[in-house]
């Protein structure tokens, strides 16, 4: 007989490797793994935290400095429209030149 497995054999091992590789839970380290995962996790859910409170300090703070920056934006539109205006009606009162 010889040393090496047939192709049937390697099959068969195959199979059960793949099958107690399935089995088994990847994202489930054990041990000391277990622990820095669970260390990690916990680590990013608390900069998670963090910087969603910054993100939302810093949208609140645009939003005033949009809110800001519109009413300004309306007064010298508005501004603007009264300027033409009194241009018009002056331009109205004039008495036409004579010749």
């Amino acid at each position: 007989m010889s040393d090496v497995p047939s192709s049937q054999a390697l099959e068969e091992r195959l199979l059960v490797f793949g099958k107690e590789l399935s089995e088994k839970p990847d994202s489930v380290p054990s041990g000391a793994k277990r622990d820095e995962v669970r260390m990690a996790k916990a680590n990013r859910e608390r900069l998670a935290v963090a910087h969603h409170n910054v993100v939302m300090r810093e949208e609140a703070e645009k939003a005033v400095d949009v809110r800001q920056n519109m009413e300004r934006l309306k007064e010298l539109r508005l501004a603007k429209q009264e300027q033409e205006a009194r241009t018009e009606i002056s331009r109205a009162n004039q008495r036409p030149a004579t010749s």
